[in-house]
């Protein structure tokens, strides 16, 4: 059984759950899972890759610098 989650400090964690814990893969796919649901988008083309990938071609369209993106991107938060 994997160790208790504890809240993180808010200045510790860019996206929480509704308890205050850091979101985890699952916790994204679920929440993915219910957007797709309110909207018309196919939930077997949408992934949370999918729509970050789709995110940062939007970035570069109008013309946005390369050196720009990842800051504006999950690669930028891992930074």
């Amino acid at each position: 059984m994997p160790p208790p989650r504890h809240r993180a400090p808010p200045d510790h964690v860019l996206f929480a759950s509704k308890h205050g814990t850091e979101l985890d893969p699952a916790n994204v796919r679920r929440a993915f899972r219910v957007i797709l649901k309110r909207t018309d988008l196919n939930e077997d083309e949408w992934t949370p890759r999918q729509m970050r990938r789709s995110f940062v071609s939007l970035l570069s369209d109008p013309g946005m610098t390369l050196e720009n993106i990842p800051r504006w991107s999950a690669a930028g938060a891992r930074r």
